[in-house]
């Protein structure tokens, strides 16, 4: 079971089973830390007990789960697009290298131990 199945994540949970109530100001804190500076790793399960929030604080933490979301997505899209561009790249590079070799390949190029050119095995047969 992964890690954040196994966290319970869930804030009204939480609060329902073990009558605790948890400092909702500093999930904000945390929220808007991570928005801030970005190094904050949050579970997945933590941000959905935020999906339909009913306080102010909550409704303040979804809309910067949102943005850092879509911080996230655009980052993942600009390493995406580097990643294609290096692709291709390389793919051009190998064709390059592929029209510029000689009819025969490398191997029937090089001698034997005797110093001798090989000879060509497909005239043989």
């Amino acid at each position: 079971m992964c890690y954040s199945a196994q966290i319970w994540a869930d804030y009204n949970k939480y609060v329902r089973v073990f009558g605790a109530d948890i400092d909702i100001h500093t999930f904000v804190d945390i929220y808007w830390t991570r928005q801030e500076e970005g190094h904050i790793k949050i579970p997945k399960g933590m941000d959905l007990s935020f999906l339909s929030p009913k306080t102010d604080e909550a409704r303040q933490i979804r809309s910067m789960i949102d943005a850092y979301d879509q911080q996230q997505a655009s980052l993942l899209e600009q390493e995406l697009f580097q990643q294609t561009k290096r692709l291709n790249d390389a793919e051009r590079t190998l064709k390059d290298k592929t029209k510029e070799s000689p009819e025969r390949p490398a191997h029937c190029w090089q001698q034997d131990r005797t110093g001798e050119e090989p000879t060509d095995r497909s005239a043989a047969n």
